[in-house]
């Protein structure tokens, strides 16, 4: 990778992300007690969850290999979902469960655990961002994954452009994940199974959305050259639906708990 690329990795995706993302959930209100040591254990966690649950990609380039048409991308789509989503649950559930006893006001409204959810998908993010860029760099390590990122290229700031919107979307689907945790914890919304099951899938199907344009992209041409004339444009927009989507999300909840419906 080239240097621009290894500072911008580290200045702006591993510290400059999360430190205005911090600066900002720290105000909502459930958060504003919680130490910055409860916030840097969580980044970190959410972080090094992502080699481990990198290791999917062995069964999704199976799956790959038996069924590589259309539908066999999208079936290695949902899987990938699927696993990128468990991580930020486990993330987020192990911040509930351990928090939420020294600060009950975590559970007092949706908005809280949804930012604690987004704060955790910001991390696994930036995760990603390291985790891609060590393989790239080490491509020897690439079939403990079960992925191919070897490139005859340097790798420059391109990378760490893309990274920053790939990151803010994946806080996103956290903030899902987070308000689907919410509903587990509080009773009265949903049934608390059924709560998290609906918020967990929004945030896989956001994710999907994402990432199946670019699957769709592969087979269409006509996709392709939409994405190739929107650039990295394309991205932002993706990550503006999400803000617009969680929002929603998140008032609907607190109509939802404010109206107290069953």
């Amino acid at each position: 990778m080239k240097t621009e690329a290894v500072l911008g990795l580290i200045l702006i995706c591993v510290a400059g992300l999360p430190l205005v993302a911090w600066l900002v959930l720290r105000r909502v209100g459930g958060l504003r007690a919680l130490p910055p040591w409860a916030w840097l254990a969580l980044y970190v966690i959410a972080l090094l969850l992502h080699p481990p649950f990198l290791l999917r990609k062995h069964l999704e380039v199976a799956l790959l290999m038996a069924n590589p048409s259309l539908m066999g991308q999208m079936l290695a789509q949902v899987d990938n979902e699927f696993w990128e989503q468990m991580a930020k649950l486990v993330a987020v559930l192990l911040a509930a469960w351990f928090l939420a006893r020294r600060y009950p006001a975590l559970l007092a409204r949706p908005e809280a655990l949804a930012a604690l959810g987004f704060w955790a998908g910001l991390a696994y993010g930036v995760g990603e961002a390291v985790m891609l860029a060590i393989l790239i760099v080490n491509p020897a390590l690439n079939p403990i994954f079960g992925i191919n990122l070897f490139t005859p290229f340097l790798v420059g700031f391109a990378y760490v452009y893309e990274r920053i919107w790939a990151i803010q979307i994946h806080a996103v689907m956290g903030g899902f994940v987070g308000l689907g945790v919410w509903t587990a914890f509080r009773s009265g919304l949903f049934r608390p199974r059924w709560g998290l099951v609906l918020w967990f899938v929004a945030a896989m199907l956001y994710h999907h959305l994402v990432d199946g344009i670019i699957i769709l992209a592969q087979f269409y041409p006509q996709v392709a050259q939409l994405l190739q004339n929107a650039a990295a444009w394309w991205l932002a927009a993706m990550v503006a639906v999400g803000y617009v989507a969680l929002l929603v999300a998140v008032v609907v909840t607190r109509w939802m708990v404010d109206k107290r419906v069953p």
